[in-house]
């Protein structure tokens, strides 16, 4: 199960687009510059995240799009 949690974060002026998979927090996604970044966490040492690779592309799907939303930037903006 995938979830998408629009939140403040205290490293970051904006708001992000939080990614999380299974109830582990993969990463953010949020505004820099005008460019949209990517920040994905590492899992405890010894340790991997693992998700199926159709959730993590609609995770960064949903995140992309909310976080775009969230800003007033269009799809064609972000591509």
């Amino acid at each position: 199960m995938i979830e998408i949690i629009i939140a403040s974060s205290p490293h970051r002026d904006e708001l992000v687009a939080e990614m999380w998979c299974h109830g582990i927090s993969w990463g953010e996604l949020w505004y820099q510059d005008g460019e949209l970044m990517l920040e994905v966490y590492a899992s405890e040492p010894g340790e991997a995240n693992q998700c199926k690779l159709k959730d993590v592309e609609e995770m960064i799907r949903k995140a992309r799009q909310r976080i775009s939303e969230l800003y007033g930037k269009s799809e064609v903006e972000n591509s």
